[in-house]
């Protein structure tokens, strides 16, 4: 290099300079990320903690909440958002991991970049991304309809402009579904952006107040008891156990548990789910149930349902996307609140089992 001219030797020296530059900056940037990336929660207990590696993303809503359970006196827990995880560093020191990413419809390719991270350990994985990506609405209305038992809503995922045409009814009728149906805005959950449409006038109407380019049409199954009434429960599945969460009743077919009307009548079929799920729906809606378990093959999620008259299970929703709060203590609440602890509970010792640290 000696031999060059003096001005090429400065202008190497300069790009040499800059590549120096431009590597700090992006091992900055690394940092940067990785610290971004990785939130712990210490632990504050006695003893030798278990590591929980939790994967989440970026993308609000669609995770499976585990506040509740992963407390700071049991655990220690490094969230990992897998959008900021860089492929140069190793993984946060973990016993476990537990995928949190639960809803593909919304997180689809966070659950990819997830599926290509958890390559990296030798550890246990609960909930594993591909099994939560099939658990789509769309995925379990097709996988799940042909299991003994169950009756799963036919859906169709549909672009906003064959919706909006004069072929909408044909297009409905394509994929076996006729008014009355639902409509719903792929992502939500809680009932937002989901609404009944009762005959063809109203579709316009239910679409203006929809947002998205695709929506699902669902099959609308009307489950009214004589009384006019909708029921709704939900089975948490934990290592391929079911238990009771909690049951929903309402005169509106969109239940959720925050709108329910439970009264005595309700608050008592409520408490008898709970106390005793199998002498409650039965063994065929129990076997059926557990139909739902096998098909979605994940370590740590729940299954919404009603019963037909038929006595078939008729299965809205089943993913991880679904949280148990433990409610304030009262009688009313006494059966939810323990059935909340046993989930819980059950959680945490398969934790303890899948990273060897159960007594």
């Amino acid at each position: 290099m000696d031999d060059l001219p003096e001005e090429l030797r400065a202008q190497l020296a300069l790009l040499a300079s800059a590549e120096a530059e431009l590597e700090r900056i992006r091992t900055s940037i690394l940092a940067a990320d990785a610290a971004r990336a990785a939130i712990v929660q210490p632990y504050v207990g006695s003893g030798i903690p278990i590591r929980i590696l939790q994967l989440g993303s970026n993308v609000p809503g669609g995770h499976t909440n585990t506040d509740q359970i992963f407390t700071p006196d049991r655990y220690e827990v490094t969230t990992m958002r897998v959008e900021l995880a860089s492929d140069e560093r190793p993984l946060p020191a973990h016993d476990l991991v537990f995928n949190a990413i639960a809803d593909p419809d919304s997180c689809d390719a966070a659950l990819v970049r997830a599926q290509s991270l958890v390559t990296r350990t030798n550890k246990p994985v609960l909930n594993a991304p591909a099994a939560a990506r099939l658990t789509g609405r769309l995925g379990n209305g097709t996988r799940l309809r042909d299991l003994p038992g169950v009756r799963a809503p036919r859906i169709a995922r549909l672009a906003r402009a064959l919706l909006q045409g004069a072929s909408a009814e044909a297009t409905l009728r394509a994929h076996g579904l006729a008014f009355p149906l639902l409509l719903r805005a792929p992502g939500f959950h809680n009932g937002e952006h989901f609404t009944r449409v009762a005959a063809p006038a109203d579709l316009a109407p239910a679409l203006a107040r929809i947002p998205g380019e695709e929506l699902y049409a669902i099959e609308f199954i009307d489950l009214r008891d004589d009384a006019g009434r909708f029921w709704k429960y939900r089975a948490m599945i934990v290592d391929g156990a079911l238990y009771p969460a909690h049951l929903a009743v309402a005169r509106d077919w969109n239940v959720h548990y925050f709108s329910a009307e439970m009264g005595e009548e309700e608050q008592a079929a409520q408490r008898r789910f709970c106390d005793d799920i199998a002498g409650y729906l039965g063994p065929a809606a129990m076997q059926a149930l557990s139909e739902v378990a096998r098909a979605l093959n994940l370590d740590y999620a729940g299954i919404d349902f009603s019963l037909a008259p038929s006595g078939e299970v008729v299965v809205f929703e089943a993913n991880a996307a679904m949280t148990i709060y433990v409610p304030d203590s009262g009688d009313s609440l006494a059966s939810r609140r323990s059935a909340a602890l046993r989930i819980h509970d059950a959680v945490r010792a398969m934790i303890a089992r899948r990273s060897g640290r159960a007594a």
